[in-house]
């Protein structure tokens, strides 16, 4: 099965290279792919072997990104738009660490790893920035029906193990979706909670949106709780002011949601579900008692673990643009030596592009959230708020690199949205019938 379907995902791809508008349903492919590896791992993401390298769909994602940025741009250029400059600058730092890493230690694993993880938030921004695309129904209801079918999946699992004693994950507990996937669920929520209050007429929380709130709740990732709070605050301080202090139906809701959950936690069934959530919650605790020299939980042994890392930047060369890609996080912690990845995109950054590499990329997401806020388009922004929270624990992913992307191009004029109120149009849009 795992075979066929690999098969329908590269002839897609294929199909996509002479059909630009199908990339979004060719991402969006490729995230429920991962997903299923991620969530049952029986499923193989690996569509060939040759000569002793497997080829996995990601790396087939990559080839389908590039080969549309070659068509679209011409081989040997990149088009760099207004405000996109901080960001190539990174990206020059980051292919000399690729360049200089091969030269240094070969074809080897972590070489290809650490490429891999890199080039998936690079191509998607450098596509993503001029290319145009449409928000269109049709795109919309696809995403829809998709985030529809994770929810349906997600309360299938929790009322299997909370009614039934069942858990349909390996892990046995109520997290039925990775932190990646659950962040990507996450964004989709804030778009519902911006559609709710800004866009609809209505100006209330649909049902809908209390679920997918829900969901992210009882998914327990801290710092994914973390970013969506974050982006929500961004909505309400940038785009409302004291408009609901004169509407204040949003409060009643509130009030009444909050009754709701005391009543339903107080239950047989929302005491099973309260007390891992709360344990969850304890991880906040946690870091407060890092910062103090404590190494307690995970967000500890993770701060411990990125002074480690940093540790091993031993000269300026190093502190400015970092250690080769294919160095590999190998340092000694608790006697044991540690080989997985840095568990934050910040430390990535600055382990293999050094301070430069680092200040640029950064650098360049912050403006494109201030440049949004002053052309109001305060959901973009939001979302890019969240990324930066999302970044403290978590790395970069393909569906990162295409909201960063997406974020430049709505800048740069390459966005045209059938819905009214989602980007600003009347400022936007400009260049999307120019290419």
């Amino acid at each position: 099965m795992s075979i066929v379907i690999n098969l329908i995902f590269v002839a897609y791809g294929l199909y996509t290279i002479n059909h630009r508008e199908c990339m979004f349903k060719f991402m969006l492919f490729h995230f429920v792919l991962r997903m299923i590896n991620h969530t049952f791992p029986v499923y193989s993401l690996e569509i060939v072997t040759l000569a002793g390298v497997s080829i996995y769909i990601n790396d087939f994602y990559l080839l389908i990104l590039l080969a549309l940025i070659i068509l679209q741009n011409g081989f040997g250029k990149i088009i760099i738009n207004r405000g996109e400059g901080l960001f190539y600058a990174f990206v020059l730092v980051a292919l000399f660490s690729i360049v200089f890493g091969v030269l240094q230690y070969g074809l080897i694993s972590d070489w290809f790893n650490e490429t891999r993880k890199f080039l998936h938030l690079i191509l998607p921004i450098i596509y993503y920035a001029s290319s145009p695309v449409e928000l269109n129904n049709e795109n919309k209801r696809i995403l829809q029906l998709l985030m529809r079918s994770i929810l349906a999946y997600c309360i299938v699992c929790w009322i299997s193990a909370l009614i039934f004693g069942v858990y349909l994950t390996s892990n046995g507990t109520l997290r039925c979706l990775g932190s990646d996937y659950a962040f990507f669920v996450s964004v989709y929520t804030i778009y519902l909670v911006y559609n709710d209050l800004v866009i609809s007429e209505n100006k209330k929380i649909s049902f809908e949106t209390v679920l997918f709130i829900l969901a992210i709740i009882l998914l327990q990732h801290n710092t994914v709780y973390a970013s969506i709070g974050a982006s929500i605050a961004v909505i309400l301080l940038f785009k409302f002011g004291n408009v609901f202090l004169e509407k204040p139906r949003w409060i009643v809701q509130l009030i009444a949601i909050c009754v709701i959950l005391v009543v339903f936690l107080n239950t047989s069934i929302g005491s099973r579900i309260l007390t891992p959530i709360l344990s969850t919650f304890d991880k906040f605790n946690e870091l407060s008692e890092s910062m103090s020299g404590e190494e307690t939980g995970t967000i500890g042994t993770r701060i411990t673990l990125w002074q480690s890392l940093i540790a091993t930047l031993s000269s300026p060369l190093e502190w400015l643009f970092g250690k080769n890609i294919g160095t590999g996080y190998h340092v000694t912690w608790r006697g044991n030596e540690w080989t997985a990845s840095a568990h934050s995109g910040y430390i990535e950054t600055l382990m293999r592009t050094g301070l430069v590499g680092c200040i640029c990329l950064i650098g360049s997401i912050i403006r494109n959230v201030v440049q949004h806020i002053r052309e109001r388009d305060v959901l973009v922004a939001s979302i890019l708020v969240s990324v930066l929270v999302y970044w403290y624990s978590y790395s970069y992913t393909s569906e990162i690199g295409f909201l960063i992307g997406m974020s430049f191009a709505i800048l740069n004029g390459y966005v045209w949205s059938e819905e009214p109120g989602l980007i600003n149009n009347a400022e936007h849009g400009s260049q999307f019938n120019e290419r």
